[in-house]
């Protein structure tokens, strides 16, 4: 659920040497957000007709009790059919008891559909009474044609599961909260896996930001950097801004091709950014927009590093 904090902080500078400066820096082992990820559990159903698939988290790393993304990829061969994808988890949480959350999404499968889904979910790292691993359930299950006005009566008709797959979460990496750099410009990959900051940063591809805004409710802060901005889709950048005014922290990272970017670039992130950013002479430069908080933090040869 969202966080409590009600601070927006948006940080641009055009010195990215401190970033490359700490490209020899290793990060620390079992579970560090910037080391190496494990694979996310990704496997097949042995159902004939269809083949699923289930991604969780960031890389295999989420954080307990905090919306992450899980991605589902379907490709199915039989004829066509409705039904719906359910996500559950039973859980045991203190002073509460045991616990199903569950998640469903109604979905149309035609003949040869390979289909993707990104849906948002409460993972939990705490086993259900009697069992030592917490799970994830992933279902695909198939409505008969009667079920429709069963369904509009409330009442419960006949299914047919398709395709399950139980993802043992003990598989991936829980942590306290998430960093992540998302990046994806010429140059991009010199990043080092733990920032001058301190902060062990998970990166990412553009493509794989989340398209709804609770599944970053675990992450405490994201640096945008070197993105090509038109590979961000209008639903995640709905997502990020979303995400900000619910308590999220982003900082920004802006070398002159963003910056250019930023100029001719998507409404929403000069929106959300303090600054004006201006074309003069063939380069674009940036000035603190009018307003309370708004300032010019360093300035080297008459421009503008850091707001």
């Amino acid at each position: 659920m969202p966080r409590g904090r009600d601070r927006l902080t948006l940080i641009l500078s055009l010195a990215l040497a401190f970033l490359v400066a700490g490209t020899g820096t290793s990060a620390s082992a079992g579970g560090a957000a910037g080391a190496q990820a494990p694979p996310s559990p990704l496997s097949a159903s042995s159902a004939p007709e269809l083949e699923l698939s289930v991604e969780v988290g960031f890389h295999g790393r989420y954080v307990p009790e905090a919306y992450a993304p899980v991605r589902v990829s379907l490709e199915y061969r039989g004829p066509p059919v409705r039904g719906e994808l359910v996500l559950r988890q039973e859980v045991r949480r203190l002073l509460e008891g045991p616990q199903t959350v569950r998640l469903r999404r109604p979905i149309a499968l035609g003949p040869s559909a390979r289909q993707r889904y990104e849906l948002p979910f409460p993972l939990s790292s705490s086993p259900p009474l009697g069992e030592e691993r917490p799970r994830l359930l992933v279902q695909v299950v198939a409505h008969a044609p009667a079920q429709a006005q069963a369904q509009a009566q409330g009442q419960k008709g006949p299914r047919r599961v398709l395709a399950s797959r139980a993802v043992d979460l003990t598989k991936l990496v829980p942590l306290d909260a998430l960093t992540l750099l998302v990046h994806g410009g010429e140059g991009s990959a010199g990043y080092p896996r733990v920032l001058p900051t301190g902060e062990e940063a998970l990166q990412l591809e553009p493509e794989e930001l989340p398209s709804d805004w609770r599944s970053l409710t675990g992450v405490t802060r994201l640096y945008l950097s070197r993105v090509e901005l038109q590979r961000v889709r209008s639903r995640q950048a709905e997502a990020l801004v979303k995400w900000l005014t619910y308590g999220g922290e982003l900082v920004v990272l802006a070398g002159p091709e963003l910056l250019l970017q930023i100029a001719q670039g998507p409404a929403w992130l000069r929106a959300l950014l303090p600054i004006e950013v201006r074309l003069m002479n063939g380069e674009a430069q940036m000035e603190p927009r009018p307003g309370r908080g708004r300032e010019v933090l360093l300035r080297a040869g008459g421009r503008a590093l850091l707001v």
